[in-house]
């Protein structure tokens, strides 16, 4: 839905979509776990000491957090499985400062005007609107939902607990591909379908600075790269074709 916001004009049918999933259903759930997460810290540190104690002597004698001092071996080594599952999956952290880098405003080499739709409009305004303002949700919300994923996890004394809520973030972390799915399957209106259809078929090449004396290399593995709006974001063009291909 990031996508959908960047090819799309604001207050139009797909670019609201792609801000109420994002405030929604990802960055607002996110913030709401994260302040959950504060309250519970709080609340629990401050009934765990006497009355006599102010606030700041019972948090300063409180573990962050509550994580627990001692778990099971079966336990720490599941928590250390998850997560590498939370930083293999959180793949907006990455995509969105890779397109801002890309698609920065004074990339003369990058058609980022063409890309959104708009050819020959390169203005502040175009860009903060189009490029910088969906990544930079995105990025938001990935910031967001890791942090929250890395307390829960360590959070975690029981295998069972810990799946359970780390499966309930991951539906979290992916309702933009969820939605952007129900879309492009049709379930959300015809005109949501065609727009995915034209996210998808959405693609740039990308000089590259690189030079090479060799010419024939040059032509047998070329100096670009492919911008793409869908799943893979950028990949040198030698493999893009493999990746359409899987």
């Amino acid at each position: 839905t990031f996508s959908l916001m960047m090819i799309s004009k604001p207050w139009s049918r797909e670019w609201l979509l792609g801000i109420i999933t994002s405030l929604v259903f990802q960055l607002g759930l996110g913030t709401m776990i994260v302040i959950n997460l504060v309250h519970e810290y709080n609340s629990t540190c401050y009934n765990q000491f006497d009355k006599d104690f102010n606030f700041n002597m019972r948090k300063s004698n409180c573990v962050p957090f509550n994580v627990p001092i001692w778990v099971p071996l079966e336990v720490t080594l599941a928590q250390f499985i998850t997560i590498i599952i939370v930083i293999a999956t959180q793949s907006d952290l990455l995509t969105s400062v890779t397109t801002l880098v890309t698609l920065r405003k004074n990339a003369e080499h990058v058609r980022w005007d063409e890309l959104i739709g708009e050819p020959g409009n390169r203005s502040w305004l175009q860009w903060t609107v189009r490029i910088m303002f969906p990544n930079a949700q995105k990025l938001s919300q990935g910031l967001v939902i890791s942090f929250a994923s890395f307390v829960i996890i360590v959070q975690s004394n029981e295998i069972i607990d810990l799946l359970k809520d780390f499966s309930a973030l991951l539906v979290v972390s992916e309702a933009d591909n969820i939605i952007f799915y129900l879309a492009d399957m049709g379930f959300l209106g015809e005109h949501l379908a065609m727009k995915t259809l034209e996210v998808r078929g959405v693609q740039i090449e990308i000089p590259s600075m690189r030079r090479s004396s060799d010419k024939d290399k040059n032509v047998e593995q070329s100096n670009r790269r492919r911008l793409s709006l869908t799943k893979f974001e950028i990949a040198n063009s030698n493999y893009a074709y493999l990746y359409r291909n899987i």
